[in-house]
């Protein structure tokens, strides 16, 4: 797919916080700050401050007030958590014999850990991977898998689609509303 199929472009003077938005070029944000030059010598800018949708890094940029920003078209998805799959370094596949993996302890504090864990279409029913880059998430996912060995909790999945590839926004616990149901 061509990467300009992939995103659209709308005027810097539309961005508000929470909008998303590509900075650096290549970066899926969400934004989270903006501020606006004030007129003078100098065209007017807007400085916008955002969080990568896959791997949670921040990221700046400047543009001109009026020029055309380039914004990712989004795809929401929702799934039912069944678990994970596995843990892999960026240079590192899930699929390498245990001999030639390198050793977590191994990799420096600076190299991102990869989490891949197994999804379901609640509708289709279809199972599938995702790689989940944003250690936020990471932690999230460890703490509801050490959680749901005690407790019989399903979860519920949000991904969001960008550029052709997938992220989680978020996890939340499916309850079952046990007042609103009649029974006969």
């Amino acid at each position: 797919m061509s990467p300009n199929v992939l995103v659209e472009e709308i005027s810097c003077t539309q961005i508000q916080v929470g909008d998303f938005v590509i900075l650096r070029e290549q970066h899926p944000c969400i934004i989270t700050e903006f501020r606006t030059s004030k007129p003078g010598k100098n065209v007017m800018k807007k400085y916008l401050v955002g969080f990568d949708i896959f791997t949670g890094r921040k990221y700046e940029d400047l543009f001109k007030l009026h020029s055309n920003v380039q914004v990712p078209k989004l795809t929401k998805h929702e799934y039912l958590f069944i678990g994970e799959i596995g843990r892999s370094s960026p240079n590192n596949t899930l699929n390498q014999h245990p001999s030639q993996q390198v050793r977590e302890s191994d990799h420096s504090k600076s190299e991102q850990q990869l989490m891949e864990i197994s999804v379901m279409n609640e509708h289709t029913g279809q199972e599938k991977c995702l790689i989940v880059e944003n250690e936020r998430i990471c932690q999230k996912i460890k703490e509801i898998i050490s959680e749901s060995q005690s407790i019989d909790q399903d979860w519920k999945v949000y991904t969001v689609e960008a550029m052709g590839k997938e992220a989680i926004l978020k996890l939340e616990p499916i309850i079952d509303d046990l007042l609103n149901t009649t029974t006969l």
